[in-house]
């Protein structure tokens, strides 16, 4: 598929979140940045993780398998998007805390940072 055309009907759907909500195929648009996390330009799956992130909780298996991506700044980006998914993503405890074993320091620090926004332990919340 166009890249362009992609990235226009994902930038439609997320500025005109009015338009057509009833019709909005949350799916569908998962599947298309999905599509897009395959591409070899790490620039478009940086994006995509981007946008994926703000998609919220529906998008944490497709962040999860970011994690493993190739380039650092795209597993950076997808550690972000989980932290602020927030506590939603806490499925993606177990693979932050692997991703605190990364190459790459900012991942790491990422995955640390994204653990604490995820936290659900209501003991700690309260301090």
């Amino acid at each position: 598929m166009d890249k362009l055309l992609v990235w226009t009907v994902v930038f439609f759907v997320n500025a005109t979140p009015a338009f057509g909500q009833e019709d909005h195929d949350l799916d569908r648009e998962i599947d298309l940045l999905i599509q897009e996390l395959r591409d070899e330009e790490t620039s478009f799956r940086r994006l995509a993780v981007d946008d994926l992130g703000n998609i919220g909780p529906p998008a944490v298996p497709a962040l999860l398998k970011t994690l493993q991506d190739k380039a650092g700044i795209v597993r950076v980006s997808a550690a972000d998007a989980l932290g602020a998914i927030g506590t939603e993503a806490k499925s993606a405890v177990p693979a932050l805390t692997k991703a605190l074993q990364d190459e790459h320091q900012d991942v790491r620090r990422s995955a640390a940072q994204s653990l604490g926004r995820i936290n659900t332990d209501p003991k700690l919340e309260n301090d």
